[in-house]
């Protein structure tokens, strides 16, 4: 589960020591999947007692009660109680329980210190996009999710920002089927087609470059060396460029869905152009 370290604006634990906190998360997120596989493995275990047997069903039900009560403590941080559940029956169902039982206290987490707390818009606890990113990923992957840059007392947002042992990813992410087709033109604006519909959109190089440009400074100020790509994905969505605005070398854009870039993502060098007549799989108007 990749480690959402910057939502926005909000404050952030990691702001105050990025050493301490992203191992002290990956090792109470362990321990509290064993405290939850220890609950799933006494449930199995009570149900094959149930086949096997008829017990007096009011022990039966106060053990039950009592493990489902230690699995619904699943929490980042310790005293977030919640109202005890079955728990699924298959390993890989328990794993995707976990998960999403999870999420809640990490967005908690993330926007949080020891002494302040932020009352985080309801929406991030029901955005697909920041779940996907936050879910796919390893303990090793750091998310930067919009964060916003102050830039000489000016607030500058930012695309999303993905961190890897290997690289730093800078994201353009239109949404999952977000037009027929995309058409990537010459000048300040791409065009959305769909369903006879035409909407126009910010050209996406502009606003990686303006994220780039931000982090390229703070990497050169820290005297880092550490390989930073620029990603347009819209998954599912052909995107058609003009031949006279195909996408420089060191851009990487996908139209694949979110399983096959996230296989390539971040470890992959920056692509070389394809052949003439297609780049990198967008076909050329």
């Amino acid at each position: 589960m990749a480690q959402l370290i910057k939502l926005r604006d909000y404050i952030s634990r990691y702001e105050w020591n990025m050493y301490r906190y992203p191992s002290q998360f990956i090792r109470l997120k362990q321990e509290n999947w064993k405290k939850l596989n220890q609950a799933w493995e006494e449930q199995s275990d009570l149900s094959v007692a149930k086949e096997e047997s008829v017990p007096d069903k009011d022990m039966l039900f106060t053990k039950l009660k009592s493990l489902l009560k230690r699995s619904s403590n699943l929490s980042v941080e310790d005293g977030q109680n919640r109202p005890p559940r079955l728990l699924p029956a298959k390993r890989e169902d328990l794993k995707h329980y976990f998960l999403d039982k999870l999420y809640p206290s990490q967005l908690n987490w993330a926007t949080s210190t020891v002494s302040d707390i932020s009352f985080i818009a309801q929406k991030y606890y029901r955005d697909t996009q920041l779940k996907y990113f936050l879910q796919r990923f390893p303990d090793t992957y750091l998310l930067l999710y919009y964060p916003i840059f102050s830039i000489k007392n000016t607030p500058v947002d930012g695309e999303i920002i993905l961190i890897s042992p290997l690289g730093m990813e800078i994201i353009y992410l239109f949404a999952d089927g977000a037009a027929e087709n995309i058409i990537a033109e010459e000048g300040r604006t791409w065009t959305l087609h769909d369903k006879g519909d035409t909407i126009s959109v910010l050209n996406p190089f502009i606003a990686l470059r303006r994220t780039e440009k931000i982090i390229k400074s703070i990497i050169h100020q820290k005297e880092i060396d550490f390989p930073v790509q620029k990603t347009v994905l819209a998954p599912d969505t052909p995107i058609y460029f003009q031949k006279r605005t195909v996408p420089i070398p060191d851009y990487r854009v996908q139209t694949v869905s979110r399983l096959v870039w996230r296989q390539t993502c971040v470890s992959i060098p920056i692509e070389k152009p394809a052949a003439a007549g297609c780049r990198g799989g967008i076909k050329l108007l």
